[in-house]
């Protein structure tokens, strides 16, 4: 059997007029940390360096591909549109070359109705059982859409407090996050209890408790988070 040799990949030039230095080899590609439901648009980035602090011109990347063909780019290539017939369940890809490589994300496409976590959230109020309450909020709190989670206290850089796996029953409320792993312990969490949307966009989550940097453990609270 004759083997086809693997495709030569060219490495284009820099458009004209546009500044590629900080195109190298820590180029990465996000996507906005939002529900991907069917209508929705998400930002795109694209950056290198430390942390990812440099942004890359689009213009540096070409070649750029998706894997559903009801999944587009603006063309300026900052935003990821998800098609009214976008199927949800699945699991879409975008990249695209940067010199002689490619670089991608992947997002998983939700239900317009289903309830996902997905996202950035800031403690807006906490109410505990008994007279103490938590001393330090939880000011960023990090639901991904593959399963994972992470409660940072005070966020900085890519500092997270602790982060691990978690599930919701949309049916039931039910919600369970397991702590993996941290800068902190995970003995005196409780993280199995009830999370909802209320019609105001907040996220409510019930007999949890996620730490406090400074005050004593808590059982069983109520938080309030916002975007």
């Amino acid at each position: 059997m004759i083997v086809a040799p693997p495709p030569v990949v060219m490495e284009a030039p820099p458009p004209a007029g546009i500044d590629c230095s900080a195109a190298d080899e820590t180029t990465v590609m996000t996507l906005q940390q939002s529900p991907a439901r069917p209508g929705a648009t998400l930002s795109l980035r694209v950056a290198a360096g430390l942390w990812g602090g440099s942004d890359v011109p689009t213009g540096c990347l070409a070649d750029w591909r998706t894997s559903d063909p009801a999944v587009t780019l603006s063309p300026d290539r900052r935003s990821l549109i998800i098609g009214a017939d976008a199927t949800p369940g699945q699991t879409v890809t975008v990249s695209a070359a940067v010199g002689k490589r490619r670089v991608g994300t992947s997002v998983r496409i939700v239900g317009r109705d289903e309830v996902v976590l997905t996202g950035y959230w800031s403690q807006k109020s906490v109410a505990c059982v008994g007279d103490r309450q938590p001393v330090e909020p939880v000011r960023e709190l990090h639901f991904d859409d593959q399963g994972g989670y992470s409660v940072t206290f005070i966020p900085f850089e890519t500092y997270k407090d602790y982060w691990g796996a978690f599930t919701l029953n949309a049916a039931t409320g039910d919600l369970v996050m397991t702590w993996v792993d941290g800068n902190r312990g995970g003995a005196d969490l409780h993280l199995t209890g009830k999370a909802r949307l209320e019609a105001g966009g907040d996220l409510v989550l019930e007999d949890v408790y996620l730490g406090d940097r400074q005050g004593p453990p808590q059982t069983a609270c109520r938080y309030v988070f916002g975007r």
